[in-house]
C-alpha cells in the first residue's frame, strides 16, 4: 500500500503539480499525526505504570433514562474511582422540552445541578457506591427519527488538558455520527471504544437494508478514525476495525438475585440451566429468542 501510495504521488507530481502540493501537505501531516500517536501511546504506557493518569468517560445518555448506556458508564466511572482512579464521567443535556421525550414520569430538571443532585442519589441508594468522580454535562439534543440522543457542539472541549490520557467513548459510532470537533485520538493519548448496540439491526427492522448498509460503512470510519481500540460487548456486533469481543460490563447482583429466587419458586428446585432477563421490546431480540 506504501509503494502504491508513492506511485500516485508521483504521477500526481509530474502532472499536476498543484494536486502535488495539496496531496503531499496531507501525507506529512498524515505522518506527522502517527508519529505523534507513537509518543502518546509509549507515553501512556509509562503512566499506566505508575497509576499516573486520567479516564475521561464520555456516554451518549443518563439517568433518570434507564438505559444501558446512562447506567453502565456510570458504574464504571463510579467503581473506577472508588478503586482510586482520577475519573472524569460527561453525559448529555438535554432541555427540559426533550426531556419530557425520554424521562419517565414526571421527572424533569431545570438545570444540570439538579440531574447531577439526581444521578448521585441514585447511584449511592439504587447502585450502593459512593465515589468522588467529577461529573461533567455536554449539550445535546433527542432525535425523534432515531430513537436516540445525539451531541450538539465538540464535545472534546469539555475536558481539560489534565484530563486527556485516556479516554472511554461509550457508543464511540454514535457519539461520532455527527461530531465536527478535533479528533479525539489528538485530544487524548489513548481512545477506547465500547461498543453497546447492535444498531445494524435496528437499522435494518426500522428502515430497511440500504440504510444498514450505509450505516456499516459510516460505523467503520467513525470507530476507526476516532479509536486506538474497540471493545464490542458480543460478538454480534458488527466487524470493527482494531476490535475485540469482550464483556466489560458484568451482572448486577440484584439482576442475578432475580435468578435466584426464580429458582426457588420451582418445585423441585432448578440446579441447571439459564434464564432470559430483559426489556419487554420487541426490538431488544425476542423474536429470535422465540425461534
Amino acid at each position: 500500500a506504501r509503494q502504491a501510495s508513492l506511485r500516485v504521488a508521483e504521477l500526481l507530481r509530474t502532472l499536476h503539480p498543484a494536486a502535488w502540493l495539496v496531496v503531499g501537505t496531507a501525507l506529512v501531516q498524515h505522518r506527522r499525526s502517527r508519529a505523534a500517536k507513537r509518543g502518546d501511546l509509549r507515553e501512556i504506557r509509562s503512566q499506566v505504570f505508575t497509576d499516573d493518569f486520567h479516564i475521561a468517560i464520555v456516554t451518549t445518555a443518563a439517568l433518570p433514562w434507564m438505559t444501558g448506556t446512562a447506567i453502565n458508564p456510570l458504574l464504571r466511572a463510579a467503581y473506577l474511582s472508588k478503586a482510586g482512579r482520577s475519573v472524569t464521567l460527561a453525559v448529555p443535556w438535554l432541555h427540559p422540552r426533550d426531556q419530557a421525550l425520554v424521562f419517565p414520569g414526571r421527572l424533569r430538571f431545570a438545570d444540570p445541578q439538579a440531574q447531577e443532585r439526581h444521578i448521585r442519589l441514585w447511584l449511592a441508594e439504587r447502585g450502593g457506591v459512593r465515589a468522588d468522580f467529577r461529573l461533567r454535562f455536554y449539550p445535546a439534543r433527542y432525535d425523534l427519527d432515531r430513537g436516540s440522543i445525539l451531541p450538539l457542539g465538540d464535545v472534546t472541549g469539555c475536558f481539560e488538558a489534565g484530563e486527556c490520557d485516556v479516554c472511554v467513548l461509550e457508543e464511540p459510532e454514535h457519539l461520532n455520527w455527527y461530531h465536527s470537533g478535533a479528533n479525539w485520538r489528538h485530544r487524548f493519548k489513548l481512545v477506547i471504544g465500547v461498543v453497546h448496540t447492535n444498531y445494524l439491526y435496528y437499522a435494518r427492522m426500522y428502515a430497511g437494508a440500504a440504510t444498514a448498509a450505509v450505516l456499516k460503512r459510516l460505523n467503520e470510519w467513525m470507530c476507526g478514525a476516532y479509536c486506538d481500540r474497540v471493545i464490542k460487548l458480543s460478538g454480534t456486533i458488527q466487524p470493527l476495525p482494531r476490535a475485540v469481543v469482550c464483556n466489560v460490563h458484568g451482572v448486577r447482583s440484584e439482576f442475578l438475585e432475580i435468578g435466584r429466587r426464580a429458582a426457588r419458586s420451582h418445585f423441585p428446585p432448578r440446579r441447571a440451566g439459564a434464564y432470559f432477563l430483559g426489556k419487554v421490546l420487541w426490538a431488544k431480540g425476542h423474536r429470535l429468542l422465540i425461534d
